[in-house]
């Protein structure tokens, strides 16, 4: 990796959408400094969020200038950054493939599901081994 960009990763007090991109930098060796939301911004993050690009986080921001938004596409930068991508092109589509299965592992953790946690406590278990044992199954 040549000179290393400044990052920053907005994000909030949480562990979701920014932790794979934590995990990646801290394994890698990329120094980044983490900000919650309500602090990069200097505003409650109701206010904030009508400035942010589909009014979501995490957002990476490169340099000072350059904002990347959405959890996939910081991942995909990142492993290019890192060196942890694939020169060939259907290996990198095989890698990217297995990425994005990943990311169905996040929708049942989704706090949206919380309502239905709260009628139905095994819901959340229900779900998630479902989609685990369906990812499974069907990798071939």
């Amino acid at each position: 990796m040549s000179k290393q960009p400044k990052l920053e990763l907005i994000y909030f007090n949480l562990r979701a959408l920014a932790e794979p991109p934590q995990m990646m930098m801290h394994y890698a060796g990329v120094k980044y400094r983490y900000e919650m939301a309500w602090d990069y911004y200097g505003k409650p993050w109701s206010k904030a969020k009508l400035e942010v690009p589909f009014g979501q986080l995490p957002v990476l921001v490169v340099n000072d200038t350059v904002h990347i938004w959405q959890s996939g596409a910081i991942v995909r930068y990142l492993a290019k950054l890192a060196g942890f991508m694939p020169e060939d092109p259907v290996l990198a589509a095989q890698v990217d493939a297995v990425f994005e299965q990943t990311q169905e592992l996040f929708a049942p953790l989704n706090l949206g599901n919380w309502n239905s946690v709260k009628r139905d406590p095994t819901f959340l278990g229900h779900n998630l081994t479902t989609v685990i044992s369906q990812s499974i199954i069907t990798f071939h």
